[in-house]
């Protein structure tokens, strides 16, 4: 099944005004942990991107790049809920913070390469990055409950991880 050009080039021009929002709010909230609220914001933020791409994925094959978009803003969006929760260690929201600014630099690059087979969008998200999502998954669920943990865990699986 073909999707429609201008339904992808309607996709990343939105995509790309809700990116820059994004890197711009968590700019602001770096460093400063009385905003961690604030990522709430940012997960909304990410879950209309999500939203988006999960819709038009039903019109592409199974192994298109709005797949693994879908499944990437998930796992942002899930990161920054929970890392909304943190009460008292600014550390963990300060790592949590670069680590969701690095994720909105490489879903920039996933979505304008989209059409990129699965095995070459996949590159565009690095080893170093996964490391740094597990320590923060591991740091997440020794402060707060499994369901998310494991949530967090299956869609790492997900996406090959």
């Amino acid at each position: 099944m073909s999707l429609d050009a201008d339904i992808l080039n309607d996709f990343y021009q939105e995509s790309n005004i809700i990116i820059n929002e994004s890197i711009e709010l968590l700019e602001e909230m770096e460093g400063d942990f009385s905003q961690k609220q604030n990522l709430k914001v940012f997960g909304n933020k990410i879950d209309r991107i999500m939203g988006a791409s999960a819709s038009i994925a039903m019109m592409a094959e199974p192994d298109h790049g709005l797949n693994l978009v879908t499944d990437y803003t998930s796992l942002c969006k899930m990161v920054a809920y929970k890392a909304a929760e943190i009460d008292t260690n600014a550390k963990l929201y300060d790592v949590t913070v670069a680590l969701l600014l690095d994720a909105v630099e490489a879903l920039n690059i996933l979505i304008k390469k989209i059409e990129l087979p699965m095995a070459e969008l996949k590159q565009v998200i690095s080893p170093n990055f996964i490391e740094r999502l597990r320590w923060i998954s591991e740091q997440f669920s020794k402060q707060s409950s499994m369901k998310a943990q494991s949530e967090i865990d299956d869609l790492m699986k997900k996406l090959g991880f």
